[in-house]
């Protein structure tokens, strides 16, 4: 069995996640508003981030986070307010942020209850005074479930507001990407039977949320065990769907690092579906409609494991997580946001491209 290290994430994930939820009872909104940074402070170190709690950038309030990735600050804004954050939120951020001695100090303003349009116009357009990076409940509860999704969502908001000058939030449209057939992928060489020795698609289990997959052998790639996870690399892509994970997959295979017999497991609350084969972990992704009719209640979000050995003898992994396509929300569900990172330990002389790179 592969177990990622995505486990012990996932499992801070869950917690988050559930804590975030009980907040929604608390009567005042000032005691939400500060149990809600706490639990940002939980999350920004889960993603790897150094945290600090009234830092001096933060002055003259004493209740900001500001968190540390690389040579990059982030003052962050908590808001739970009964109304959406308006230009004044903007404002009173901005002014720190101008005070702060460095200048890659970039904005963060967290409001569950969302953002006026007036407010997200004036951001777009006073963007020249420091960038300011906004998020809704949808994506909160995105990376309250996927720590490891943080960075990439902040790198993808601040490309989108500096670059193309658009604020990047969970409602705005997503681009359409073009459908590849799951049939180009190659196929499993073996097969799996049921008891009546007809072929199955995938073995269904009960079971839950849970990054990792069955395996029959794993690749030796002469690691020494001890403290920490060896030498990788973990690289964030960036699929909206199910297709733009057939796509990557599309790009493993072009590179030669698809074989005979991946390994995959897709993961609700309550069943797992395990299976052999990248044509075959295509076409049951997207068979989520089939899979969903056969649970009595289903989570709107599943998860998903593939693990495959690639040239040079080492093995890369691929995980993803992403709402399902539930009665509630099927219309929007072709634009819903997907978080993926790959990690292996491949040595190969191909050259992925950048929005799969990953090698160990």
């Amino acid at each position: 069995m592969v177990a990622g290290e995505g486990k012990r994430v996932r499992a801070g994930g869950s917690s988050l996640l559930a804590d975030f939820k009980q907040l929604g009872a608390l009567p005042s909104a000032h005691k939400r508003g500060y149990q809600l940074e706490m639990l940002l402070e939980r999350l920004f170190r889960r993603a790897h981030f150094r945290v600090d709690r009234n830092a001096a950038v933060a002055k003259p309030r004493q209740t900001d986070l500001v968190a540390r990735y690389g040579d990059t600050w982030y003052l962050i804004e908590a808001k739970w307010h009964n109304e959406p954050a308006d230009i004044d939120v903007f404002d009173s951020v901005r002014s720190r942020m101008e005070r702060a001695a460095s200048s890659s100090v970039i904005g963060v303003i967290i409001s569950v209850n969302g953002f006026t349009g007036s407010a997200v116009e004036d951001l777009r357009v006073r963007r020249d005074r420091g960038p300011i990076l906004l998020f809704g409940e949808d994506e909160l509860t995105q990376v309250l479930s996927t720590p490891r999704s943080l960075v990439n969502l902040l790198h993808v908001k601040r490309e989108e507001l500096i670059t193309h000058g658009r604020v990047h939030l969970a409602a705005a449209p997503k681009p359409r990407r073009r459908r590849r057939p799951a049939t180009d992928l190659p196929g499993a060489e073996s097969r799996l039977l049921g008891v009546d020795l007809q072929p199955l698609p995938y073995v269904t289990s009960g079971g839950g949320f849970g990054e990792f997959t069955f395996v029959q052998e794993l690749p030796d790639v002469d690691w020494a065990f001890g403290s920490g996870s060896g030498v990788s690399l973990d690289v964030p892509v960036r699929p909206y769907n199910e297709d733009g994970i057939v796509e990557l997959l599309h790009g493993l295979d072009s590179m030669g690092w698809t074989s005979g017999e991946p390994h995959w497991n897709i993961q609700q609350s309550g069943a797992n579906w395990h299976g052999i084969g990248a044509r075959e972990f295509a076409q049951a992704l997207r068979a989520w409609k089939k899979r969903e009719e056969s649970l009595e209640d289903a989570h709107h979000t599943e998860q998903v494991t593939y693990f495959d050995t690639c040239q040079g003898g080492g093995f890369y992994t691929l995980t993803a997580s992403g709402r399902s396509t539930t009665a509630a929300c099927r219309s929007s569900c072709p634009a819903s946001p997907w978080t993926s990172s790959r990690s292996g330990t491949c040595s190969s002389s191909s050259t992925p491209p950048s929005s799969a790179t990953s090698v160990r």
